[in-house]
Order: structure tokens, then C-alpha cells, then sequence
């Protein structure tokens, strides 16, 4: 129930917001995110989880989602993102995400190697 709230809560910050969220808020959130198996995943996870789904529900400029990707991948997609890139930490959330979205799943050179 707590990861169902938590959740809920990652997607109206992200739908009513507009990725007001601090880059800082989100990597200390998305940090704690180890997928979602994890019935004990604490909240701040939940809020990685839940603002990466609300992004991704919304139009996104030059990314292409392949069919087989799971939005617990795209999740981690994130959580490295932000890891990598701390120097990007003072940027919005909603901006953060489209750039890492952007950088691992471009539109047009989508995956040709997959499988290779």
C-alpha cells in the first residue's frame, strides 16, 4: 500500500508540477530504487519509480521506448543518469529525465546493435 501511495504521489508531482522537482530531490529519491520485486521498497523509491512513470507517460521529444523495455529499466535508466551526471543536479527533474531518456533511448539509431 505504501509503494501504491508513494507512487500516486510520484505521478501527480510529475502530471500537476511539471518536474518542479529539484534535481537534487530526485536523485536522493531515485538512489534508494532497486526495482520493483523489492516488496519492502521504501518510499523514496516508490517516488523514483512513480515520477519516472509520469514522465514517461507524457509526450517526450526524440525518444523512442523499443517494445521490450520495462519501466523498471527505464527507472534504472534514470537512477544511472543522475548518478553520472551530478553536475546536471541543479536542472528541474522533468528536464533531467527527457535528457537521460533522450541519451539512452534516441529516435532513429534505436538499438541496431541489440543482440550483436
Amino acid at each position: 500500500m505504501k509503494i501504491i501511495i508513494a507512487a500516486l504521489l510520484g505521478l501527480a508531482l510529475c502530471g500537476t508540477a511539471q518536474g518542479e522537482m529539484g534535481g537534487d530531490d530526485i536523485n536522493a529519491f531515485c538512489a534508494t530504487y532497486h526495482g520493483t520485486s523489492d516488496k519492502e521498497m521504501d518510499v523514496g523509491a516508490a517516488m523514483c519509480f512513480g515520477y519516472t512513470s509520469g514522465v514517461v507517460d507524457t509526450p517526450l521529444n526524440n525518444v523512442c521506448f523499443p517494445d521490450w523495455v520495462n519501466l523498471s529499466l527505464i527507472t534504472f535508466t534514470f537512477k544511472k543518469y543522475l548518478s553520472d551526471h551530478p553536475e546536471l543536479h541543479h536542472l528541474n527533474a522533468r528536464t533531467l529525465a527527457h535528457d537521460a531518456f533522450e541519451e539512452y533511448f534516441p529516435c532513429g539509431k534505436l538499438f541496431e546493435n541489440r543482440g550483436a
